[in-house]
């Protein structure tokens, strides 16, 4: 195993705009409503001119540079006068059983790793702030050294092997070197690329070394999967997969599950922010269709739901809302563009002028309307609701052969680029397809399908269960599919985990020098204008050698019943910050 480093560099790129004093803790976030004598100050909750993550600065350190970050949603206002409740059970629901729960390995954001596992620092879903977590704050020595400073306090869950011990640097140290594990089942070493070195030079500090500036770096550590977990719980149990070998630091404990039924968590009674959670528990039902999920919520069966826990496209809000008018919604863009994915080292994917082809014949104005019933937008490489400052405009992604409305020269010039590669009389591809979740990884397929055929492809689909198509994705043993890709809230993510040679989750195989060095200049570029240049010229090279088909990103609606308060759904975190979730009933 290779040792890894991390280091909040003066002047960081993915800095912004609110410092926290390092030379003293830092409070715990708060929740929204007012809370007991007992709980932690109040953490921002106003949204800054210019919301972007945040550093806290050694003494003396530069400040570090604002940057513009991705849009987040806004939270549920809690009425005034109102005092959280204690008690209750949040209910929500899951469309599939996730086959691993390991925070590390996992790809599956149905996994309820957020509930159980924290991680080091994390990112306020009203405001885009990186916020102070288990990590308490951090300083800058160097623009290649970081000390990062242990939360006092924190513990594991009373659950053995671990048996509610104290958490200290080394499980920062441990946790942080098998996130960058040199293995395919690690989807999110590329993370920690830049980082050479890590090591514990007591039991509250962590020293993070990098082989050159990194400015994603302080977003990476705010990602809900880079979580803490014990080695003793890994040494016993193998790995993590298993919900119920999950033991973190988080506000609720495993208590069951049984496959295609549903599961539960309680209470985690010695958890670190006193007088949180406030719930005392989550409970989630397999519910795999949209019709059940929507009397679900009708009938009030369920509290909340959000991203894959439950959250509702546009279509299915206004659904709920004819005969619930009282259930709150809010739109949360998700971080998972939407592809046609293809495997670029085999044929006819090789070619780019296949893949040209193809780009030009997929109506995306098509699959957004009838897949996502108009609740998603174009996407180029980088989505530009997310991400507006780095990303290609929507309204520019509009007017580019490809993503505009498809015109006859379209296709005659797909047509052409067929010929060209040697396919005159069109061809057969033979593509997988799966009902995990059926919008995402079979519907937009489908419909590609009937389109393909005015360019003389057939596709043909063979329909795979959730673990054969994770399987042989992770082996690149697959040919062409349709799949969202789950990233941190970062836009080198965006470009690093699909589009690097060898990144952990480029299965396509893709790998194209430019870009390397592309991704490579813009993750040392701390002036933001500088970093966005290079970002926008990184995808303007994606846009024509086309590794996959930019569809689109989509836009989803989390539910809240009229009793819940607390939650702030937002980017990368479904529920928010689940500790303060409550009641009012």
């Amino acid at each position: 195993m290779r040792l890894w480093t991390i280091a909040v560099l003066p002047g960081l790129a993915t800095a912004l705009i609110l410092l926290i004093a390092s030379c003293a803790p830092a409070a715990a976030p708060a929740p929204a409503p007012a809370a007991p004598s007992s709980a932690p100050p109040a953490a921002p909750t106003t949204r800054p001119p210019t919301p972007a993550p945040t550093v806290a600065a050694a003494p003396g350190a530069p400040t570090p540079t604002p940057i513009p970050t991705p849009i987040v949603a806004l939270p549920t206002p809690t009425p005034v006068g109102e005092t959280p409740k204690m008690g209750s059970i949040l209910r929500s629901m899951l469309p599939g059983e996730p086959s691993s729960n390991d925070p590390h390995t996992t790809i599956q954001i149905n996994a309820p790793v957020p509930f159980i596992y924290e991680s080091f620092l994390r990112q306020n879903p009203a405001s885009g702030i990186i916020e102070p977590h288990v990590v308490a704050r951090w300083e800058n020595i160097s623009e290649t050294e970081t000390i990062l400073h242990v939360r006092q306090g924190v513990r594991f869950q009373n659950r053995p092997p671990v048996n509610g011990r104290t958490m200290t640097a080394a499980d920062v140290v441990y946790s942080l070197q098998r996130i960058g594990t040199k293995d395919p089942r690690f989807l999110r070493r590329s993370q920690l690329v830049s980082v050479t070195k890590v090591e514990a030079l007591d039991d509250s500090r962590v020293k993070v070394t990098f082989k050159e500036p990194f400015a994603p770096f302080l977003t990476y550590l705010a990602d809900r999967f880079n979580a803490v977990v014990a080695k003793e719980a890994v040494e016993k149990f193998g790995n993590l997969d298993k919900v119920d070998d999950s033991i973190g630091t988080g506000p609720f404990l495993f208590e069951r599950a049984t496959p295609g039924v549903g599961g539960s968590l309680k209470r985690n009674p010695d958890y670190w922010q006193k007088g949180r959670p406030y719930l005392d528990g989550v409970t989630w039902s397999a519910i795999p269709d949209a019709g059940t999920l929507i009397a679900a919520y009708r009938t009030g069966r369920l509290d909340m739901g959000a991203e894959f826990w439950g959250g509702v496209s546009g279509e299915d809000k206004s659904a709920i809302q004819r005969t619930n008018p009282a259930i709150q919604f809010r739109p949360v863009p998700e971080v998972r563009p939407n592809v046609l994915n293809m495997n670029v080292t085999r044929k006819p994917f090789n070619d780019v002028r296949v893949r040209k082809a193809i780009h030009l014949a997929v109506d995306r104005q098509e699959i957004i309307q009838i897949v996502m019933g108009g609740s998603a937008q174009l996407s180029g490489p980088i989505g530009p609701r997310l991400f507006p400052f780095y990303a290609i405009p929507e309204a520019e992604l509009a007017k580019m052969p490809g993503f505009r409305p498809k015109t006859p020269q379209d296709l005659e010039d797909a047509k052409k680029l067929l010929a060209e590669a040697g396919y005159p009389n069109g061809l057969t591809i033979e593509a997988e397809g799966s009902r995990y979740i059926p919008w995402i990884n079979l519907q937009a397929m489908e419909l590609a399908k009937g389109q393909l055929k005015k360019i003389g492809v057939t596709i043909n689909i063979t329909l795979q269960d959730q673990a054969t198509w994770f399987a042989t994705e992770e082996k690149k043993d697959f040919n062409f599919r349709s799949r969202g890709f789950t990233t941190a809230v970062e836009v080198d993510a965006q470009l690093t985990v699909r589009h690097s040679c060898g990144a952990s989750r480029n299965f396509g195989g893709f790998c194209d020098q430019e870009m390397e060095k592309l991704i490579a200049e813009q993750r040392r570029t701390l002036d933001p204008e500088k970093r966005k240049a290079i970002v926008l010229k990184a995808q303007h090279l994606l846009v024509d050698k086309v590794p996959q088909i930019f569809l689109f990103e989509p836009n989803r609606y989390a539910v809240m019943q009229p009793w819940v308060r607390g939650a702030v759904p937002g980017v990368g975190l479904a529920f928010g910050y689940v500790e303060n979730i409550w009641f009012a009933k």
